[in-house]
Formats: structure tokens, sequence, C-alpha cells
């Protein structure tokens, strides 16, 4: 099973993915999707400040009071009724078929949940199940929060386990509906500061443990086309690292100092030899010369968008002026650098494509003027 580490994306974004990889899971059952990534995906990632609605709620009343708080607000096809995602909680949806495993719904989510507990269990956190969906410490307060859809047998949605989640935004809702019930988080029970980036890697193992397969890291660019990625509004900068195009509030977008790192690994990426281009476009040369266009189109979108999607500043901010200012300007040189690189490539791929699609008219040339010999000779004879 193959698991994909996301950045922080809206709920809106990240529903849209699912959908697409559950197209993906049907395709690969049905024998249409042909790919040599795992066929079952592990999403994990972060939203911004959201309210979901399950099922089992619709038109929530207080729908527009919980958006004046600044946090968005959608009704979903899971299960479950109303909770909260926000930073600081871990988001895992799993894309899989569960007849594969030999589940029914009921054990599906019984095996998300002992993935969790077994993942609490590695912070010395002793969890538990109750007669409510989730998983509990003792019977009063959930930690993690589940809900489930499945279409013809293929899971998307999941769970959500609280690391460092602001508890805050709990108290504006009944969560899940159960009323006297408390939220309670990783860093909560252990006094500490545990964050998702630290969990992620125990809960792989855990949810691998569970499930009895093997998790390998997979990138998003070796599971969906450029296309797909593009109409998501997604970017891939390189194969470890990738953002969304769309601004984002401050707590989701790359703090300025990260950004010069992000670059130069950018810059590494999209330079690739024009002899890798050539290979790639032997076997289909059109749709490997268009998927190039394309993904450097996308990086110059990105380049133009970097610097005005900044987040404004923050008077909390401890950096000085000059600082920024420096960043600033190392940020604008690697913009110049990687611009230039995009537009040398870009000449590049034309050239190729020019070169192809005139080898190509000059085998036609050969096959009719090898025809009209052909005629002729036969008529002289």
């Amino acid at each position: 099973m193959g698991y994909l580490k996301l950045p922080v994306l809206k709920y809106k974004v990240a529903s849209q993915l699912q959908a697409h990889l559950v197209a993906r899971r049907h395709g690969i059952t049905q024998g249409t999707w042909k790919t040599d990534a795992p066929s079952d995906i592990l999403c994990l990632l972060q939203h911004p400040p959201t309210f979901t609605a399950g099922r089992r709620i619709r038109d929530h009343q207080d729908a527009e009071r919980l958006k004046a708080l600044g946090a968005d607000y959608f009704e979903t096809m899971r299960g479950g009724e109303l909770t909260f995602h926000g930073p600081g909680q871990m988001m895992a949806y799993p894309i899989l078929d569960i007849r594969d495993y030999g589940l029914s719904v009921k054990c599906f989510v019984s095996r998300l949940e002992k993935s969790v507990i077994e993942t609490c269990k590695k912070y010395d956190v002793e969890t538990n199940t109750t007669e409510h969906t989730g998983v509990w410490v003792g019977q009063e307060k959930k930690i993690a929060a589940l809900g489930v859809h499945l279409q013809r047998y293929v899971s998307s949605h999941g769970l959500a386990l609280n690391c460092d989640v602001d508890l805050k935004w709990f108290e504006q809702i009944v969560a899940c509906g159960l009323v006297d019930k408390k939220v309670t988080s990783l860093s909560q029970e252990t006094g500490r500061h545990v964050t998702v980036e630290e969990v992620i890697p125990d809960f792989v193992q855990s949810f691998g443990q569970t499930f009895q397969k093997e998790m390998v890291a997979v990138e998003i660019q070796d599971i969906l086309s450029p296309t797909v990625l593009e109409e998501l509004g997604l970017f891939v900068v390189s194969s470890i690292k990738w953002i969304p195009l769309s601004r984002q509030c401050s707590q989701c977008q790359f703090p300025i100092e990260d950004t010069t790192e992000t670059l130069d690994i950018m810059l590494s990426t999209v330079t690739r030899p024009l002899d890798d281009l050539i290979d790639a476009s032997a076997a289909n040369h059109e749709r490997g010369i268009k998927e190039a266009l394309l993904e450097s189109r996308l990086a110059n979108k990105y380049l133009q968008l970097q610097l005005s999607n900044r987040p404004p500043e923050d008077p909390s901010n401890h950096k000085s002026e000059k600082s920024e200012d420096v960043s600033l300007i190392l940020v604008k040189e690697h913009l110049q650098q990687v611009k230039k690189t995009l537009a040398l490539r870009e000449n590049q791929l034309h050239v190729l494509g020019g070169v192809l699609a005139e080898a190509e008219r000059c085998t036609q040339l050969v096959l009719l003027f090898t025809f009209v010999g052909m005629i002729l000779w036969r008529f002289l004879l």
C-alpha cells in the first residue's frame, strides 16, 4: 500500500483529490487503469480550520455562525455528524477496496480505530473504543473521530487524530452530536508538544501492521497526471515537496525562509537533461512533449504567484525588517534564475517538437516517393 504525505489542503480540494483517487482505484479493479504504483493509497494531510457535517446533518442552522468565526463549512457524504478539522490534526484518508482485505464496513472501521489505538500507545497514551464511534481516552474524552464513505466497496474519507490542534475550536460545536463529552489531543495527554509531522511515521507503521500491508511512500505525480494536478490547483515542485497554488491563510503558507530551499529544489527538478525528454518521448513523443510543456507552464504560473501570495506581515514576527529584505532579495534572485532555466527548457522542447514533426513529414515523403516510384516502375515494365 502506498502512503502519500500532502501539505495543508482546503477541504474542497482534498475531497476532489479523493474523488480522483477513488476513480483511479475503480479503474485498477476494472483493468482500465494501468499503473506501476500501489493500487491502494493512504492520504495523510491537514486542513485549514474547517467544520464538516456528515450525512446525518444537512443545512445545519449554525453554518453561518461557524463561517463567521473564520472557518470553512462543508456538508459531506461521510458518516457521522458535525466536527472540526484544522492545523494540528492529522487527517488519514485511505483509498482502498475493502473486498481485497475481506472486510465488512464494520470491520474496516474497527481496523481504523485499532490503527489509532496502536499509534497512541507509542506515546504512552492508553485509548479505547466505546459504544460511540471513534477512539477515546477513557469514556469521556475523544482523541480521534472517524467517518467513512464507500462507493462500490472503495473507501474514502477516514479519520482525524488530534495531535496539537487548538481544542478551543471544538467549544463552538457539539462534536459528533455527543453532549457532555470532551475532546482531547496527544499533546494534552502527554503534556508536551506532539506535532502531526512526528505522528505520521508512527501512524503509517501502525496502519500497515493493522492492515497487514507493507507501506511504501509514493509521490503525487506518480499517481495522477499533470492535467489533473492543474485542475486541482496543485503544483509539484520536486519529488519530495509540493504545495498548493491557491493562496491560503498565514498558518498554511510556507514561511519566507523556506522559499529559498523550495526554489533550490525546483531548480534542480525542472532542469532535467534534454536526453531524458528525448528518451521519454521516443515511445510517445506527442504525449511526452505536451506533458513537459504543461509542467513548464505550471512552473511559470507558480513562480508568478510565489511572491504575490506571501501572507501579510505578522506584527508578532521576531525577524527584523532587514532580515526579511535579505530573504526577499534571495528569493527574487532564485526566481530570475529559474525563469531563465524554464524559458531555455521550453525553447528546447519546441525545437524537439519541430525536429520530431519534421522527421515525421520526411518519413511520409519517403513513403510517398517510394509508392509513386513503384507505380511508375510497373507501368514502364
